[in-house]
Order: structure tokens, then C-alpha cells, then sequence
């Protein structure tokens, strides 16, 4: 489903994947490389690339590939654990999921908190703002 969300300051809408959470509400789940590249030139910048490992790299202007922030395929999809995510040469242990479109290719998704959390930017939601990142803010979690 298409998720409005609040970056520093300002609307923007990505796609999104939500699962069943172990308090009877939803996890939602974003594409890493939707949030790449609506951090990229901020404090929180950092690139992808893959060598069967998903590699994130903090700091690095991220550099597009052009399926980001368009929706891949619709409906309800069945998932896969992604492939392992390395930060600075070690394994993160994300809980990540791969989706794939109908042609085979594949698309990871994370929750946003625990990307906040490793690569310090600040998530968070409110009744007022709803879900918001704050890229110049250290994650408070």
C-alpha cells in the first residue's frame, strides 16, 4: 500500500508492506532503496549495492537505480528473508523481507525503526504528524 510519511518537515509517499506484528496490529515494512534515496543529501545519506548480501553504506550519497518510489507490483505478495544486510563489513541481524514483482525481481524491505536505529536518524509517530523522520536527529527510539 501507498504510506504518507513526514521527512524533515514535509510529506512525502512511498510504498509500503504490512504485516500481522506480534501485538495484533501491523509492522509496516518500507523498500530500502525508497528510503535511500529520500535521505540521500542529508545528514543520514548512505548507499546500497549488493554481492548477494545486501551492503549498506553509511555516509555515502546514494546512487540511483530507478525503481525507486514506484510501486513494483500490487496486492498481496508472498515473502521471503531477505538476503543478509552488512554494515562496515558486518552482518546486521534485520529482521528484512524480499518481495518479488512478477518478472522476478527483487525487492527488500526493512522497518524503518530498525534502520533508524543503526544508521541513527530519528523515527518516530504521533497523533499529530502520524509516522515522521527526522534525518538531523540521532534515533531516540
Amino acid at each position: 500500500r501507498r504510506q504518507t510519511i513526514e521527512l524533515d518537515g514535509r510529506d512525502v509517499t512511498l510504498q509500503t508492506y504490512a504485516l500481522p506484528g506480534s501485538n495484533g496490529g501491523e509492522t509496516n515494512y518500507v523498500r530500502l532503496r525508497d528510503i535511500a534515496s529520500l535521505l540521500n543529501g542529508t545528514n543520514a545519506q548512505f548507499g546500497v549495492d549488493w554481492d548477494g548480501n545486501v551492503i549498506i553504506v553509511p555516509d555515502e550519497a546514494y546512487k540511483t537505480n530507478g525503481t525507486e518510489l514506484q510501486a513494483p507490483f500490487s496486492g498481496d505478495r508472498r515473502y521471503q528473508k531477505a538476503a543478509k544486510t552488512v554494515i562496515y563489513g558486518e552482518s546486521i541481524p534485520f529482521t528484512a523481507i524480499l518481495l518479488t514483482d512478477d518478472q522476478g525481481g527483487g525487492y527488500t524491505y526493512y522497518k524503518l525503526r530498525d534502520l533508524g536505529k543503526v544508521l541513527n536518524f530519528n523515527v518516530g509517530w504521533s497523533n499529530s504528524r502520524g509516522i515522521y523522520i527526522e534525518s538531523n536527529h540521532a534515533y531516540e527510539g
